[in-house]
């Protein structure tokens, strides 16, 4: 049988992520949130100098290494006439 994810699950967590305000320079309070996250599901996480977080997740082979980047940040549109 075939893996099926729950939308309704993925749907949520994304309402949650953009209801919290985040405009750049000030991402502490979603970063703090998807540490949180992580930190539920065992995953290792770790602050860098600027605030960042750095999530270290276990695999299989230490070997090889695969290296993923994320902004927390929202960004507005500014809409003229």
């Amino acid at each position: 049988m075939a893996y099926q994810p729950d939308t309704t699950e993925t749907t949520e967590l994304i309402q949650q992520l953009v209801s919290i305000p985040s405009p750049s320079g000030y991402t502490k309070q979603v970063i703090s949130f998807v540490e949180y996250l992580l930190q539920e599901y065992n995953v290792k996480t770790i602050r860098n100098r600027k605030g960042g977080l750095i999530a270290t997740f276990s695999g299989e082979n230490e070997k090889e290494q695969r290296m993923l980047t994320a902004h927390l940040n929202t960004l507005g549109a500014v809409a003229k006439k």
